[in-house]
């Protein structure tokens, strides 16, 4: 079995047959609502690209499950993904877009794809992700994706299976701290102990796991219209490697795309090298030459100029939201959970206008939407306020983005010094929630217009 490093996480796992299955396709960007862009950037040719026999998504995130990359795949291509609620709809949007093969694997299922190549997917049940472990001519290959499982869950995995070799999430981006109306010096001090907490993180599953060796991926994006955020980007590979290496020597390796690591031979066959920068100066040189790169100026440019077509109505969003909240009552176990005098203020920005919301519960169990009549108001005993942009807003309604693509970066957050906690994270869900909500009603007229609007994040 070999595994050639297409790109974040993006694995190449062929059989001894030769039988190909691609973990998380992803070449077209920006994603996550024209915040991030893929970086460094995949140097797989394209007819390589797309002759594959099988994919593997992990879970719904745009760096993960990228409609656009798909459609260069047949439709018929067998898609294995884990089994979810019906309230997750990938498998929905897949058959939407014309693929019919979607298999649902479930928690700990082992099944056969090929030759002597069987594939288990372990589902983190606290969120959307998944991981894939590979098994071929007496080789075994785990990928993490971004999955963070519970120690048992690792226990399971290093009983059951001798994994040879596991990529492993070491730190990723997200809103946090970006997002945050926090001072530069603070958000410095964030990313700086996210770095510790992560390594530390990873360091664990490592050992729980077992692993023979480890590479780290699943981290190669960077801000697109955001460069004052791009010094925050986290942590390098060569970073992780460093912090390992001083656990135990010669455990982890460097693979970057196009870089093919034998099983068998227990060998590293390396064809790129300019990817793998020392320091955090070289990674931001080289980002800087792509972001002043005029393809990609004309790119932001006119993406601004379609988001700025979108138009945001007070009333559309009120309503549905509220539609959505009074449906997921009987359905969400979760909202008794939430705390009582749990309160987050939504300012919205439109033209010349602001609508101030308030998002509360009435009871422990119902929870709505209200108009808030001052500013005052809307701060007041809030554990956060949210502003985002009206026409953002719409297209997260509309289909153009989704409510996950405005969490990263397109809200500015003040949590006032108050600490990420359950209620807050069952917030963030429903409004995640209620975008799949509002999938293939007559709401959703922009669903999949992003496409048009992503470029290759190879044609540069």
């Amino acid at each position: 079995m070999k595994i050639t490093y297409y790109n974040h996480a993006s694995m190449c796992v062929t059989s001894k047959t030769g039988f190909e299955i691609l973990t998380d396709p992803w070449i077209y960007g920006p994603i996550y609502g024209g915040s991030m862009w893929q970086f460094p950037t995949c140097k797989i040719d394209l007819k390589r690209y797309y002759k594959k026999d099988a994919l593997y998504i992990s879970h719904t995130h745009p760096d993960h499950f990228c409609l656009n990359t798909l459609k260069g795949f047949s439709k018929k291509i067998p898609i294995y993904i884990r089994k979810y609620e019906k309230n997750v709809p990938m498998k929905k949007i897949l058959n939407r877009n014309g693929f019919k093969n979607v298999f649902e694997v479930d928690h700990r299922e082992k099944i056969k794809i090929s030759e002597d190549f069987h594939i288990t997917l372990v589902h983190d049940k606290d969120t959307v992700d998944s991981l894939i472990i590979c098994e071929n001519n007496k080789k075994t290959f785990l990928m993490q994706n971004d999955c963070f499982l519970s120690d048992d869950e690792y226990r399971w995995i290093n009983k059951n299976f001798d994994i040879d070799l596991a990529g492993i999430f070491f730190m990723g981006i997200g809103p946090m701290p970006g997002a945050f109306n926090f001072p530069w010096s603070d958000k410095e001090r964030i990313v700086a102990q996210k770095k510790r907490d992560n390594f530390l993180r990873s360091e664990k599953t490592v050992k729980l796991l077992n692993a023979k060796k480890v590479f780290p991926c699943s981290n190669d994006m960077i801000w697109y219209r955001r460069p004052d955020l791009a010094s925050l980007n986290g942590a390098l590979s060569t970073d992780f490697k460093k912090h390992m290496d001083k656990k135990q020597r010669g455990k982890t390796i460097l693979i970057q795309s196009k870089d093919t690591y034998d099983l068998q031979k227990n060998k590293i066959q390396i064809k790129n090298k300019q990817d793998l920068y020392n320091d955090k100066k070289d990674q931001l040189r080289e980002y800087y030459n792509i972001y002043y790169n005029k393809k990609m100026l004309k790119h932001k440019d006119e993406l601004n100029k379609w988001e700025n077509k979108f138009k945001f109505e007070s009333t559309k969003f009120y309503n549905l939201f509220n539609k959505y909240l009074k449906s997921t009552v009987k359905q969400n176990n979760e909202l008794d959970k939430i705390s009582t005098g749990f309160k987050v203020g939504i300012r919205v920005n439109y033209k010349d206008k602001i609508y101030l919301y308030t998002f509360k519960l009435l009871n422990k169990k119902l929870p709505v939407l209200t108009k808030a009549q001052t500013v005052n108001e809307l701060y007041e005993k809030s554990h956060m306020v949210i502003q985002i942009k009206g026409n953002l807003l719409e297209m997260a309604i509309s289909g153009a983005y989704t409510f996950e693509d405005l969490f990263n970066c397109n809200y500015l957050i003040d949590r006032f010094n108050k600490p990420f906690n359950l209620s807050e994270k069952i917030f963030w869900k429903l409004l995640t929630e209620f975008g799949w909500y509002l999938i293939g009603s007559k709401y959703q007229r922009q669903e999949n217009a992003l496409l048009k609007h992503q470029i290759l994040t190879t044609n540069l």
